[in-house]
């Protein structure tokens, strides 16, 4: 959902993702593969049930989609939240290059020579630590004039 965000609201869908892999080797306790149904209507046949076991067997990764549905909330923004989760069978997925990606900080640019101290000062500014050498230009130490 994204409550580790400053942008966090209950309403809104911050765009996390979900990757589950191994979606094979899903595990029950007890007798669960026998007892566990998952129950579906169709047309004329009426209600068909499927034991855990070859749902399992049929769709690896449809077992842990539904219980990860069923844990969700029952509001709109559910069917958002499930086109967020990515369920895989094994170990192979198409987002490994973005996942395991290593990100570079980004460092603002220098005002352009020129440039009016108040549009300077209203500018964000991250310093990457104390010894970082932005803080020792002069369009940093200069105090902002006051209009």
């Amino acid at each position: 959902q994204g409550k580790t965000k400053p942008i966090y609201h209950p309403l809104v869908d911050c765009g996390d993702n979900v990757v589950v892999i191994n979606a094979k080797h899903v595990e029950f306790s007890g007798e669960k593969w026998k007892q566990k149904l998952y129950r579906r209507h169709l047309g004329p046949p009426g209600l068909i049930e499927t034991p855990a076991r070859i749902l399992h067997e049929r769709h690896p990764t449809k077992v842990l989609t539904k219980a990860i549905t069923g844990m969700l909330p029952h509001n709109k923004l559910r069917r958002q939240w499930l086109k967020n989760l990515h369920v895989f069978e094994g170990q192979e997925f198409p987002f490994a290059e973005n996942i395991y990606k290593k990100l570079e900080p980004l460092q603002a640019p220098a005002p352009a020579k020129g440039t009016p101290l108040n549009i300077v000062y209203d500018a964000p500014f991250f310093p990457t630590g104390p010894d970082d050498p932005r803080l020792n230009e002069p369009w940093i130490t200069k105090k902002a004039s006051s209009k």
